[in-house]
């Protein structure tokens, strides 16, 4: 490394790299206009596609002098010959070559080469020519919408986006029937339960079974448990279940449709197009009487 005198505020975040260090008067001149010899390459390199290169007027281009780069627009081009007029001064060797890049969708791609012929040089402490400071400052600095116009923006996104989520439809499921008898409680209506939350029938009966801990069978469209139930059980759970596997996580629609794939549960929203995978349902500990165990014994 080299130690300098210079104030860290100059040199501090790489503001020094490309840059010449020299006695003075012993550097090349320092241009802020070049005059260059183009040469293209057939295609860019590293493009997806055979896109073919070419130069014209108004054309912005990143130039690579040494381990600067510099970005330029190209004011004439004739023959192969070249004025471009630079954002930043650069300081060049005379029939200094230059690497070329342009733009291919929002990457800078190497396009070609020049070679330095002449340039308009800037006196310390100049600044360039209006005509060219306009130039540079339409290529560098594109103009952005006002502070006020970007809030009126979100400001209408956002009464659209909320009038589009007052029209949606909400989830509406009938509550549920039960029949309680002396030891099992049978939902009558669970075949109309999961038709309204178009679900499958199995996937809801293995999240109400995992969530009461019990043993339960669907036969005819009604669900069987054992056990001693109420209503609002059956309430509570209909509610949970709908905010983990039918509202969008993203929308909060219940426009919203679930398969299988590859062993996982993936719903997907028809409103806003997202998808992600549905919680597992993870069964509890459930205790196992002795006379269950001989029985299950008996069984094998």
């Amino acid at each position: 490394g080299v130690g300098t005198t210079l104030d860290p505020s100059i040199s501090g975040s790489d503001a020094l790299v490309g840059q010449l260090l020299g006695r003075p008067g012993t550097l090349p001149p320092v241009y802020w206009s070049l005059s260059v010899r183009m040469h293209r390459m057939r295609r860019l390199v590293g493009s997806a596609t055979e896109t073919r290169v070419r130069f014209e007027e108004g054309q912005l281009v990143l130039l690579h002098a040494g381990a600067r780069g510099v970005i330029g627009r190209i004011t004439m081009w004739k023959n192969k010959i070249a004025k471009i007029a630079l954002s930043e001064p650069v300081c060049l060797e005379p029939d200094e070559r230059i690497a070329v890049s342009s733009r291919d969708s929002d990457q800078w791609r190497l396009c070609g080469w020049c070679e330095f012929r002449d340039g308009e040089v800037t006196v310390p402490g100049a600044s360039p020519s209006n005509q060219e400071q306009q130039v540079l400052s339409s290529s560098t600095q594109p103009e952005l919408p006002a502070y006020d116009a970007l809030l009126e923006r979100f400001a209408d996104k956002s009464r659209t986006a909320r009038a589009l989520l007052l029209q949606q439809e909400k989830l509406r499921v009938g509550a549920p029937q039960i029949d309680v008898h002396a030891r099992r409680v049978v939902w009558t209506n669970f075949a109309q339960s999961c038709e309204a939350l178009s679900r499958p029938t199995e996937h809801v009966m293995a999240y109400v079974l995992a969530e009461l801990a019990c043993d339960g069978t669907v036969a005819n469209g009604q669900l069987t448990l054992r056990g001693k139930f109420r209503e609002k059980h059956f309430r509570r759970i209909l509610k949970r279940y709908s905010a983990e596997y039918v509202q969008c996580k993203q929308c909060s629609g219940p426009d919203t449709s679930m398969a299988k794939t590859n062993g996982m549960w993936r719903v997907s929203c028809s409103s806003c197009g997202s998808e992600r995978t549905a919680k597992r349902i993870e069964r509890v500990f459930r205790a196992v009487s002795r006379q269950q165990r001989r029985a299950a014994r008996a069984s094998q």
